[in-house]
């Protein structure tokens, strides 16, 4: 497995702090939201994505699954351009 990037590294460490400290799911969320936009303002990590795959047909990139929480790091990465629609992702939290 290729070694990642602090920044993303650190994003985890947080979140599974964060999950092992706090059971309320929205609680977890709202915290998690601000460590994700320091994760996305990483200029190291920025540079990384645009060597990503697209996964456009409803496919995802699984950049971490956590063995302990059970929460997972994914991303969606789009053609520039492309445009989404809201839609409903079930049960799970979406950042």
């Amino acid at each position: 497995m290729a070694e990642r990037l602090p920044a993303l590294q650190r994003f985890i460490d947080i979140l599974r702090d964060v999950w092992s400290r706090q059971s309320d799911q929205g609680v977890r969320m709202n915290l998690a939201k601000g460590f994700l936009e320091t994760l996305l303002a990483d200029e190291e990590f920025y540079r990384q994505s645009k060597s990503w795959p697209v996964t456009d047909g409803g496919q995802r990139l699984c950049l971490y699954e956590d063995p302990d929480h059970g929460f997972a790091i994914v991303v969606a990465v789009r053609q520039p351009g492309r445009r989404g629609h809201a839609h409903d992702h079930g049960e799970a939290w979406i950042l």
